[in-house]
Order: C-alpha cells, then sequence, then structure tokens
C-alpha cells in the first residue's frame, strides 16, 4: 500500500492527518473479501448480494483511487491529486448513501420493497 512520502508528511506536520489517512486506508483494505457468496447472504432474493457486490466494488474503487492520489501527492502533481480525492469521496459517499437507503428500508415499513 503507497503511503506519503516523508516530505509530505514533514510539510504536514503541524497535525496527524498522515497518520490519520494510513490509518483509515487500512482499515478499508481490512473491509475487502476475497469471495461473496450470494446464496448464504439470502437463499430467495439476488438483492443482498447485489447490494454486497457493490458495497464490496466501492471499497476496492476507494482504495485504488485513494492510492492513486497518494503517489500523485508524492509526485506534487496538484491538479490530479485533487481530481482523484474528489473521486475517492464521491465513491464513499456513493456507498453512504446506498448503506443508508438499506438501513431505512430494512428499519421502515417498506420492507415490502425489498422483493
Amino acid at each position: 500500500m503507497h503511503t506519503l512520502s516523508a516530505a509530505v508528511r514533514q510539510t504536514h506536520a503541524h497535525d496527524n492527518r498522515c497518520d490519520e489517512i494510513d490509518a483509515a486506508l487500512a482499515e478499508l483494505a481490512q473491509r475487502k473479501v476475497q469471495e461473496i457468496d450470494g446464496y448464504l447472504l439470502s437463499p430467495v432474493s439476488s438483492l443482498p448480494s447485489k447490494i454486497a457486490d457493490l458495497l464490496q466494488l466501492g471499497t476496492r474503487r476507494a482504495i485504488d483511487l485513494a492510492e492513486a492520489a497518494i503517489r500523485e501527492m508524492n509526485l506534487q502533481q496538484v491538479n490530479s491529486s485533487c481530481l482523484l480525492a474528489r473521486a475517492v469521496l464521491e465513491t464513499c459517499c456513493l456507498m453512504l448513501y446506498v448503506s443508508e437507503q438499506v438501513r431505512q428500508t430494512v428499519q421502515g415499513a417498506r420492507k415490502s420493497r425489498l422483493r
């Protein structure tokens, strides 16, 4: 996994943001799974498997984009690192939105809409 260079860390040494980024990426990497068995998630519906696939793809995409952003930051490429960082944010927002919609649907009176 790519990490921020010593030069970037020295520039931003006034806070521990670099360490927080490393910790967040490590936590995200732990969420990757090798295989999703849709039948184990639900033997009667494909929706749980589709949601798990979407979240897993989002996780992998966020990790890849974050590593690319770190590489660009280490090369002092401001424009491309900003674009990649925004892509990470948008991917995470999608995953949060999907998770929130699933949570609201399962906890609410709209459970019948899951079929």
